[in-house]
């Protein structure tokens, strides 16, 4: 009897670590049944659990190609909003301001325009 329970003490003791992992386990699957109750509530199961997560974060890239004849152009950055277009035309039509102003910005001529300011990542390709 004796010899059984010391065959039983060092198995528990050489497989601690699974043991641990997979009550750890148990505990979160049923904190995480009680909290879900429904399947409404995964997104709020998702927000708790979130800074348990091992895996690495979605991210996007965004390609933008323009079929155009001659230089393909700047790509321009507004500092202030973040807010990257494919060249200083697109930019100056879509925030509604002075091409010309746009490109004495851009050369140093003037410190902002429209009271924006704007940086010249590089060009197209």
């Amino acid at each position: 009897m004796n010899k059984k329970i010391e065959q039983i003490k060092k198995h528990l003791s050489d497989n601690k670590v699974a043991y641990v992992s997979g009550g750890v386990g148990i505990l979160v699957g049923a904190a995480g049944m009680m909290i879900v109750g429904s399947a409404s509530d995964i997104k709020a199961v998702q927000e708790v659990f979130a800074p348990l997560s091992w895996k690495p974060t979605i991210t996007q890239t965004q390609i933008t190609t323009l079929i155009r004849r001659g230089h393909p152009g700047n790509l321009i950055m507004c500092d202030q909003t973040g807010v990257q277009f494919a060249s200083q035309n697109h930019a100056a039509e879509l925030m509604n301001l002075s091409p010309t102003n746009l490109s004495q910005h851009l050369n140093g001529k003037q410190p902002s325009v429209g009271g924006f300011t704007f940086t010249k990542i590089g060009e197209m390709a």
